[in-house]
């Protein structure tokens, strides 16, 4: 009976589709981890300030880094949307 509901939920897609699904979840879920005891860790052992700890890290997460290539290969590939 649950398994059959729990079917009829749930697309029926190739098991490689839920196998990177599942890993995608469990890199997503280590990320989360990762960012929220980072702070903890970079203020009370570290000593740096809670504000420098979040620009930090939300530069790193949000790709900042890789933004002026992005910004290029826009100009150089799809120059109408600049």
């Amino acid at each position: 009976m649950f398994k059959q509901k729990l079917q009829a939920l749930l697309p029926s897609l190739s098991r490689t589709v839920w196998i990177l699904a599942a890993g995608r979840l469990l890199s997503q879920i280590g990320t989360g981890f990762t960012l929220f005891y980072a702070t903890i860790f970079f203020v009370n052992q570290v000593g740096l300030s809670a504000t420098l700890v979040g620009v930090g890290l939300g530069s790193a997460h949000h790709g900042f880094g890789d933004a002026s290539a992005r910004c290029y290969s826009q100009r150089r590939f799809l120059p109408w949307r600049m």
